[in-house]
Order: C-alpha cells, then sequence, then structure tokens
C-alpha cells in the first residue's frame, strides 16, 4: 500500500456562520492523504491502473465550488464523501482542512478526519 498527499490544495467556496461569510466566497486549503493499493500502476508505469492526483484535486475543486456549507466538520466530511464515491481505488485516508483568518491570532483553524 502507499500513500499519495496533496499539501494545502486551494479551494474557493462559501463557508461559515456570519452574515459576511455567507456573501463571498472565501478560499480554504486542504492536505490530502490517501492509501492505494500501486501494484498494479507501478508494474505497468500506467496511469490507467491509478489514481490521477490532477483529477482527484480538480473534482474536489468542483465540489467546493458547488458547496455552501456553514461550518468546516460539515465541508470536510462533503469532500471525503465525494472523494470515496468518484475514486473507489481509495482505500483509506486524511484530510486537513485550513480556514485562514478565522481567529484573529492565529494563522488558521483546521479540521482534520481520517477513515
Amino acid at each position: 500500500m502507499a500513500k499519495l498527499t496533496i499539501d494545502s490544495l486551494e479551494l474557493t467556496t462559501i463557508i461559515g456562520v456570519l452574515p459576511f461569510e455567507r456573501q463571498i466566497k472565501q478560499k480554504l486549503w486542504l492536505d490530502v492523504c490517501i492509501h492505494l493499493d500501486i501494484t498494479e500502476a507501478s508494474a505497468h508505469d500506467d496511469l490507467n491502473k491509478t489514481l490521477n492526483y490532477a483529477s482527484l484535486a480538480e473534482h474536489l475543486q468542483k465540489v467546493a465550488a458547488t458547496s455552501s456549507d456553514e461550518l468546516i466538520e460539515t465541508f470536510v466530511m462533503r469532500l471525503k464523501e465525494a472523494m470515496i464515491q468518484q475514486y473507489p481505488q481509495i482505500l483509506a485516508g486524511k484530510l486537513i482542512l485550513h480556514k485562514k483568518g478565522a481567529l484573529p491570532k492565529a494563522r488558521s483553524v483546521s479540521i482534520e478526519i481520517e477513515w
């Protein structure tokens, strides 16, 4: 089994509970770590036998663009469900979602899930 990671994927979405947050799209950053079986892909050097990470990133960005959750907890679960539904070859994973500027004296607030 192998781990594939995407570091700080930029997502744009409507997120938050405050009235001003419901008016504009905000940027969030997502760290992705997924477990895959790469035996066939590496044996044949064939992209069609593995998960295309560019496709995964694009899929997550599309999900974000059409979402408008209030809570980062809801949004990160939406991203997880979208990933495992679209890419059944994901055996396990971890997502860390960062919302920068959520607190005045903190770089970001994050939520992390594993499955």
